[in-house]
């Protein structure tokens, strides 16, 4: 049995009726799981190692939370698309109580231990990875993550004002700016042109000490 047979074979079998009871949807085209919740869109999508064989099905997953209405504000705001419309993704070795880590894969071998492989990953997809889509699924959750996470302040900025929360926008611009002209941060991602428009179109009073509260 090929490896993506001797997977689809479990998916179907163990993990589709687990996640289809929570409103998840299959596409069997990408193995992969999708559902709605408030403005985000979830997925979990499943890969597999390239090195596998007959009797070896090495696979992980991946997860990700997108906004589709973030596309279209971000047009009518700046007048080009963003970069993409997601709120956070992360491979299963990322999320926090997965059990599997360093990039341990899990193996199905065709035989009777896959049912104990099979069990472990259902309980680590409703017990850490369902639970870190939901918690990046709103607005000011994602921003807050991207902040938490030294990154895309920009598009934490963003978050926040779509939230109705525009002091936490301005002190994410401020945050990001401070970062990479006063604190040394390598500007990996090329954010400050982004950054300097935010400034510019919302916050053109903008004080660099602005600090960033929870909420």
């Amino acid at each position: 049995m090929k490896p993506q047979e001797i997977l689809l074979r479990n998916i179907d079998r163990h993990v589709k009726p687990q996640l289809e009871s929570l409103d998840f949807r299959c596409s069997r085209s990408k193995v992969a799981f999708s559902r709605k919740s408030g403005i985000a869109t979830q997925e979990v999508a499943f890969s597999l190692d390239r090195h596998n064989s007959d009797r070896d099905c090495s696979f992980w997953t991946t997860w990700s939370c997108r906004a589709p209405s973030y596309s279209k504000w971000h047009e009518q705001q700046y007048g080009k698309p963003p970069a993409n419309d997601v709120l956070g993704a992360a491979s299963e070795w990322n999320i926090p109580k997965w059990s599997r880590k360093g990039h341990e894969h899990a193996t199905l071998r065709n035989d009777k231990g896959d049912i104990e492989v099979i069990r472990r990953l259902i309980d680590d997809i409703t017990q850490a990875g369902v639970p870190w889509l939901n918690s990046i699924s709103t607005w000011i959750s994602a921003a807050n993550r991207l902040v938490a996470e030294n990154w895309f302040f920009a598009k934490a900025s963003d978050f926040f004002i779509l939230a109705g929360e525009n002091h936490r926008a301005l002190a994410a611009v401020a945050v990001g700016i401070r970062r990479y002209t006063v604190e040394g941060l390598i500007d990996q991602m090329g954010e400050m042109p982004e950054l300097q428009l935010r400034r510019s179109k919302h916050f053109p009073q903008l004080e660099l000490g602005t600090t960033l509260g929870r909420g």
